[in-house]
């Protein structure tokens, strides 16, 4: 409370200091060697003169006044939760905390025992496991990018872990295969070509299954680093001969999960995108220039279609056969020409 004139201050000092006057024997909180000369208003604990000057205008002992400050202090923190932005604010911090303490942020062993229930493109061990490989191995190409090869290769070597840790958790899927070659490349990657090739050699893969294109793709990859360039062409024709046999079967099994369960086609997907085992048309282009394989495979073709042409024949004469629609559009042109 303000007083605003001395006399109203004088008028209250008068209604303490009274009891005092009376012969009441009170000696100060603060200074107990001194008699009190006024009573504190909250209290009613003594104050010498000194310390009755030091209370004006509100009348109140020292230890009164420093109890009002965190009062005050907590009021208007009260006040300003009138304000989204607080609130926003208390939110982050309290949950900040939380995460730190271990709220939603549950050890590997509660996830596995949560995601027993779940089918295993649900489970999140996996995928948390599954991004951050996807996260080192695309750090690790950046910083090869950059031309830092040591960071690089510990990050690969980070990365092959990851990769390695979803494949045991995932052994029994359809993305087994994709998920252990993922750990070849990014082994490869770090230095450890060896390594690389002693993990996809004795992957059982069927043949009919597009993972194997691509696991002997990048033993193809592999040997030719290591400086085996006769191994690596014989699984390059693999992968090649692989490739062209599962296209049509890749895409039938696609259509066939996304008709089915669209959560595991979309996890089978990003498995694939994240363990980079999908082979593209260019590298397989680039593959039949860079080994000579064009002559091969062009020649193969030539003699499917020359059988081709020649089941024709035996049931449609090619001298009876009507021409094709352009061969009659030369044959209008020529006329014109040659009136």
């Amino acid at each position: 409370m303000h007083y605003s004139s001395d006399r109203e201050i004088k008028l209250k000092a008068a209604a303490i200091i009274k009891p005092v006057a009376a012969g009441v024997s009170v000696t100060c909180r603060q200074h107990p060697d001194a008699a009190a000369a006024a009573l504190c208003l909250k209290c009613g604990q003594g104050m010498c003169e000194t310390c009755f000057d030091a209370s004006l205008p509100r009348l109140i002992c020292s230890n009164c006044l420093s109890s009002l400050t965190p009062k005050k202090l907590l009021t208007s923190a009260l006040k300003s939760l009138r304000f989204p932005a607080i609130w926003v604010m208390v939110c982050v911090i309290a949950s900040g905390i939380a995460y730190g303490m271990g709220m939603g942020n549950p050890s590997p062993a509660a996830l596995a025992a949560k995601d027993i229930a779940w089918p295993w493109f649900q489970q999140d061990l996996g995928k948390l496991y599954l991004a951050q490989a996807g996260r080192e191995n695309q750090r690790a190409a950046a910083l090869n990018f950059l031309q830092r090869p040591a960071e690089s290769e510990k990050w690969y070597r980070q990365a092959a872990e990851s990769f390695r840790k979803t494949a045991e958790y995932w052994k029994k899927t359809p993305v087994y295969y994709d998920l252990v070659i993922g750990e070849a490349r990014a082994l490869s990657g770090s230095g450890s070509n060896q390594a690389a090739i002693d993990l996809l050699r004795p992957l059982k893969i069927p043949p009919g299954d597009p993972a194997y294109a691509a696991s002997q793709y990048y033993l193809g990859i592999i040997y030719e680093k290591s400086g085996n360039k006769l191994d690596a062409v014989e699984y390059f024709r693999r992968s090649l001969n692989a490739a062209a046999a599962a296209a049509g079967r890749q895409m039938d099994n696609l259509i066939t999960m996304l008709t089915g369960d669209r959560r595991e086609a979309k996890m089978i997907i990003s498995v694939k995108m994240m363990c980079e085992t999908n082979l593209s048309c260019t590298e397989l282009q680039e593959l039949l220039k860079k080994y000579n394989l064009v002559q091969e495979e062009q020649s193969s073709y030539r003699w499917k279609r020359a059988a081709v042409a020649k089941e024709d024949e035996t049931v449609v004469p090619r001298n009876k056969a009507k021409p094709a629609a352009d061969d009659d559009l030369k044959v209008e042109i020529l006329k014109k020409s040659n009136p």
